[in-house]
């Protein structure tokens, strides 16, 4: 399982998977019926079969498509309405508003909930009320993990609707041979990683992991800041730092802690699945965080000249076994429905199960996804700089905190004092105006608008970030020396 991807780009970077997507689907023979069309007018694939053909405008990958196609066209409701294809259409998501008005698409599946929040206004989507669509809505809770899987026009009526969800926790990979050998306690929750305690075993065995691609670690930086607060939050992360040792990737820090060099790392599930990276898989624990939900979305374009057809498509999404398909492993979704787990294929999904009632029953802080999306930039890169670029200094002056507390020549309160003081929000002066600026929310949302159109500006901050950094780590360690020699 590979990490998932997001950021305040995404837009971008989805219109860039669907041109890798686009190439790669066109040299695929026999698994599916795809139309690309990266420009209007669209030209139209037909097959010689006698029946109904049923157009879907999607973002999924051919075995997904695939799978679901098998199944739609072997169920008794496209037999009974002699639905006998499905063409599948790809494009970048700019144009997806374009195809939504020409009238040649039946059913939209699977861009993000900004996409359909964006259209929801303009009249292109068809209100979901037909007798039919309002009973399999039913079926439905308006909201899964706190987030919407329905969606509204101005006069309330459902538009959209999920058809599964995406489900990421957020945790750490645990070693307890690591942790029975050094005598550390397992953490309940995040902030307890920042306690001196996991500098124990510095320099040679660094309790912590830490993956310098950051896919764990800036979601639960940002986490950890709705959840503690905006300073208490980077206090503990410059703390966890300070007993970590940094990794080339969440493979090699999964690694490190599998075999036992190492206690923790963070690390994720996605429904319920922890990522691959061997034959063995160490354990996860979950460390207060409610599971992160993403929405699958449908609906049937206004322009659409098949309605009926697209409706009886989401129908069977919305049914036991419909829904039951997204188990599978090679879709690895989770479902909307709880009935799902009926069937053959959930009875087999025990995991997931697990993972469907924990979201559905989500308890904590719920993850602010559009701040996250706001700030997603200067998060990573004031990580980046300030915990990772200045990561020697950060860990020698962490280690020589733990060794005056353990050789008392400090105790713990003048500790504890040394290690906020090393953990300080950075203040730089701002490369455009001169003024000093600490990195607050606020100056996080500030940069991240403009490292959007100015990547020099992205470049001066990062240096000064971490030249402050640097310089703050070894003030607080010369203060530490000058305590130790008194």
């Amino acid at each position: 399982m590979s990490e998932p991807d997001s950021g305040p780009k995404r837009k971008k970077a989805i219109d860039a998977i669907f041109l890798v997507a686009i190439i790669v689907v066109a040299g695929i023979v026999g698994l599916a019926s795809f139309t690309t069309i990266p420009h209007l007018p669209l030209i139209t694939t037909t097959t010689n079969e006698p029946g109904a053909t049923l157009d879907i405008l999607t973002r999924y990958d051919v075995v997904f498509l695939n799978t679901f196609e098998t199944e739609f066209l072997g169920s008794d409701y496209a037999q009974q309405n002699q639905i006998t294809d499905i063409v599948w259409r790809t494009a970048s998501t700019y144009l997806w508003e374009d195809y939504l008005s020409s009238g040649e698409v039946d059913l939209v599946w699977g861009p993000s909930p900004d996409f359909y929040d964006q259209i929801t206004t303009t009249d292109l989507l068809e209100p979901l009320n037909s007798t039919r669509m309002r009973q399999a809505l039913s079926r439905v809770n308006d909201t899964m993990g706190g987030v919407l899987v329905k969606g509204c026009n101005s006069e309330g009526q459902v538009v959209w609707c999920s058809s599964s969800i995406n489900s990421l926790e957020l945790g750490l990979v645990v070693s307890h041979a690591f942790l029975d050998e050094h005598g550390l306690p397992v953490p309940n929750q995040l902030p307890d990683l920042a306690n001196l305690s996991y500098g124990s075993t510095l320099p040679d065995n660094p309790s912590i992991a830490v993956s310098s691609s950051l896919f764990s670690e800036v979601r639960i930086a940002s986490y950890a800041a709705q959840m503690y607060g905006w300073s208490q939050a980077w206090r503990d992360l410059i703390g966890i730092a300070g007993s970590a040792r940094i990794f080339n990737s969440s493979r090699d820090a999964s690694n490190a802690v599998t075999y036992g060099d190492s206690g923790f790392a963070f690390s994720y599930l996605t429904n319920g699945l922890q990522p691959q990276y061997g034959s063995i898989s160490p354990d996860f624990i979950r460390i207060g965080m409610r599971p992160l939900v993403t929405p699958d979305i449908m609906g049937i374009p206004t322009h659409s000249t098949k309605k009926q057809l697209a409706e009886e498509f989401i129908e069977f999404i919305l049914s036991d076994n419909g829904q039951s398909l997204f188990l599978l492993p090679a879709i690895g979704r989770l479902p909307l429905i709880r009935d799902a787990f009926d069937q053959p294929l959930g009875l087999q999904a025990q995991s997931s199960y697990e993972a469907f009632n924990r979201t559905v029953h989500g308890e904590g802080v719920l993850f602010d996804q559009d701040l996250f999306e706001e700030i997603h930039t200067a998060i990573k890169l004031y990580y980046e700089s300030v915990l990772l670029n200045a990561h020697n200094e950060l860990a020698v002056c962490w280690e020589a905190i733990v060794a005056a507390l353990q050789d008392g020549h400090i105790n713990a309160s003048e500790a504890k004092y040394y290690t906020e003081l090393m953990a300080t929000p950075i203040t730089i002066s701002d490369p455009l105006n001169g003024s000093a600026q600490e990195f607050t929310l606020q100056y996080a949302r500030d940069v991240s608008v403009i490292f959007l159109s100015n990547f020099t500006y992205y470049q001066q901050i990062r240096e000064r970030w971490m030249t402050a950094a640097i310089a703050q780590y070894n003030d607080v360690y010369n203060q530490i020396m000058m305590d130790v020699l008194n």
